[in-house]
């Protein structure tokens, strides 16, 4: 006794056998545009926050979202971080620059004391004021052991410094300081304004933008980073919805993964724990 069974596939089952196969990638895809998303929302969370201003120009422009090559198993990443040259920064060598403050008629007292007292290193320079109708902010290369001199110099009179900078208003931050920048690397000074804002070195009000930012992506707006449930639905179910092929979205500026490193130091700083 023979049984024989003949199956036949519709066209509906053909196309879902196609999204079965094609799963891994769009499985993929969905989560590379997630992270595309998440990365823009941390850039627009930042720049809502830095003051719109001349002195903060710099800063604002230099910020950019970059696609991270290199990542192992071929996984999509998304960084956004602060490209100096792109927002016209300076770079300053903590082991070989020194740096002085001319002030100008209209610089504060603070400003004034600064100049007074000066030249600094980067470790050592209490605030750099930003606002260049104040003052102009001289960084000049030096050898390192001038600049372990002028370091030696700076914290051996700090106790005067310190107070006259404290009758001017000055107030010294709390929990954090410029010691991130002792030792040898090169910074940009977009480093310094966004430490400056970030957690209120100088004596000003600290005005975060970063730590708001990632706070509320990871505790609150996650889910709007996938995009919409229509278009997700649509890219693990439906053959016929193709879209999902140009995601994630493309950036113009890629970043190596081994430059990652760089921003670690930034990432410790904001001492994060969501």
């Amino acid at each position: 006794m023979t049984s024989v069974f003949n199956f036949s596939i519709t066209k509906e089952g053909k196309d879902t056998l196609h999204v079965v196969r094609e799963s891994p990638k769009r499985s993929k895809a969905v989560m590379a545009q997630f992270a595309r998303n998440a990365a823009e929302y941390t850039k627009k969370g930042v720049l809502k926050r830095i003051p719109n201003k001349k002195e903060y120009k710099k800063y604002r422009d230099s910020l950019e979202v970059s696609k991270v090559t290199g990542m192992p198993g071929g996984a999509y990443g998304f960084a956004v971080h602060s490209a100096a040259k792109r927002g016209g920064a300076q770079a300053l060598d903590t082991k070989r620059s020194v740096i002085s403050i001319k002030p100008k008629r209209t610089a504060s007292e603070r400003t004034k004391i600064l100049a007074k007292n000066g030249p600094w290193t980067a470790d050592t320079v209490p605030f750099l004021p930003d606002n260049p109708s104040e003052c102009t902010v001289v960084r000049k290369k030096s050898s390192p052991r001038d600049v372990d001199r002028i370091r030696r110099a700076r914290k051996k009179d700090k106790r005067t410094w310190s107070k006259e900078l404290s009758k001017a208003g000055w107030r010294p931050p709390r929990g954090k300081d410029d010691r991130s920048l002792q030792g040898s690397g090169t910074v940009s000074d977009t480093v310094l304004q966004a430490k400056r804002l970030e957690f209120g070195i100088g004596g000003e009000p600290a005005r975060a933008a970063w730590r708001p930012t990632l706070v509320g992506l990871v505790r609150r707006d996650a889910k709007k980073c996938m995009g919409k449930k229509e278009q997700i639905a649509k890219a693990m179910t439906d053959y016929r919805f193709r879209d999902w092929v140009d995601w994630p979205t493309k950036t113009k500026t890629k970043i190596k993964m081994n430059d990652m490193r760089k921003f670690v130091g930034w990432r410790d700083l904001l001492g994060l724990k969501v």
